[in-house]
């Protein structure tokens, strides 16, 4: 199994707030949004994790560096995207130079508490796992319908209904066959062409057991600096 964050975006909402940064290094109190993201996974035993990223690659270079200082043990693999490929495109991208026979997904701006140790013991003969998570305003997100032996019954697209609801948490644990008929360097949406073939053949799911938190416009990003403990159990040491 191959761990992967997807750290390549524009990051084009935050920029009122944001400037000359990666989304993913977005400072919270002072440490890197990243740094949280990436010490929640070590705590649950990852020390191997390739980071796909693209817009302004060089400044995760000293962030990388920092990470393997502080975390023993800690190995991250940078690949870097010469143009924009999409959330599947960089995943696919990824696998032609580290392939493996599963692949555990990570969106760079976005994070909720979960079991992985739930996650793969429940999964080992299923073709997909994806983390849901329940959110007091599902706006914003979609909806995802479950059946009561919690596979997807559907996705639903935004209907700005500020309700109470499931949502695709953007963590992903899959088999790496959904990839071997699609051309390296095609440019693609995974929620739009990888997720419906997935849920033809019975996505899983598993519920987070914390807040979920998406960095990616100016209001939720400030609600991580102002309570980051909301979100994380850890801070990172950062020096």
């Amino acid at each position: 199994m191959k761990t992967l964050i997807l750290a390549g975006g524009l990051g084009t909402r935050l920029r009122s707030v944001l400037n000359d940064v990666p989304k993913p290094l977005a400072p919270v109190q002072d440490i890197p949004y990243l740094a949280y993201v990436l010490n929640a996974l070590y705590s649950q035993g990852l020390r191997e994790v390739i980071l796909s990223v693209g817009y302004k690659a060089e400044q995760f270079l000293e962030f990388v560096a920092i990470q393997e200082k502080n975390l023993p043990d800690l190995s991250i693999i940078l690949v870097t995207e010469s143009q924009p490929l999409g959330t599947g495109g960089a995943i696919k991208h990824c696998y032609d130079q580290y392939p493996d026979e599963s692949y555990l997904v990570f969106n760079g701006d976005s994070y909720c508490d979960f079991c992985l140790e739930t996650m793969l013991a429940n999964n080992p003969t299923d073709i997909a796992t994806m983390v849901v998570a329940n959110v007091p305003d599902i706006s914003r997100y979609g909806e995802v319908s479950l059946f009561e032996n919690g596979k997807v019954k559907a996705f639903h697209e935004k209907k700005g209904l500020a309700q109470e609801g499931w949502i695709n948490a953007g963590i992903y644990y899959f088999s790496t066959d959904v990839f071997k008929n699609i051309p390296v360097g095609e440019s693609f949406s995974f929620e739009h062409k990888i997720i419906p073939q997935l849920l033809n053949a019975g996505l899983d799911t598993l519920k987070a057991r914390g807040n979920f938190i998406d960095i990616g416009i100016p209001d939720d990003y400030q609600a991580m600096c102002d309570k980051p403990d909301k979100y994380f159990a850890l801070t990172p040491v950062w020096e």
